[in-house]
């Protein structure tokens, strides 16, 4: 495997309240790729910070056995619980250890990048991904 070859990809969680809590996730690698991700979350926690960490979380697992991961993310929560200040994440306990435990038990690299939200083409697309199913109508 080549150790110089970076995989990147973009993630993004969103979440819509019309009565009903509603999120999903979209992880996003490029146009038509196969791994790109969007999933519709199903609890009674949803909030922005649970979709955007759970984002995270997948692209992780999709990405376990990439040698050289940049996750790119638009969520000064995530952020925190990656740099190990989560000051700005409070809730979501059990998904933050989660998290970190997938970071700490990486057998690659993974660095983890943050831009401004909608800022660049792949985080747009990370963004249609998620919100496309919390918008979504339930589906049984």
């Amino acid at each position: 495997m080549n150790n110089n070859k970076v995989t990147r990809v973009f993630t993004d969680g969103s979440f819509f309240y019309n009565g009903t809590k509603r999120s999903g996730i979209g992880v996003f690698f490029d146009n038509n790729d196969p791994c790109n991700l969007s999933e519709r979350l199903h609890s009674d926690h949803n909030d922005s910070n649970r979709a955007k960490i759970c984002a995270v979380i997948r692209a992780l697992e999709i990405c376990k056995n990439i040698e050289n991961l940049e996750i790119i993310i638009d969520s000064g929560c995530v952020m925190s619980i990656v740099t190990g200040r989560d000051e700005k994440c409070k809730k979501h306990i059990e998904l933050k250890r989660r998290l970190k435990s997938l970071i700490i038990n990486y057998e690659g690299v993974v660095k983890f990048i943050e831009v401004k939200s909608r800022s660049v083409y792949r985080n747009i697309q990370a963004d249609y991904l998620a919100k496309r199913k919390a918008y979504k109508e339930f589906e049984g």
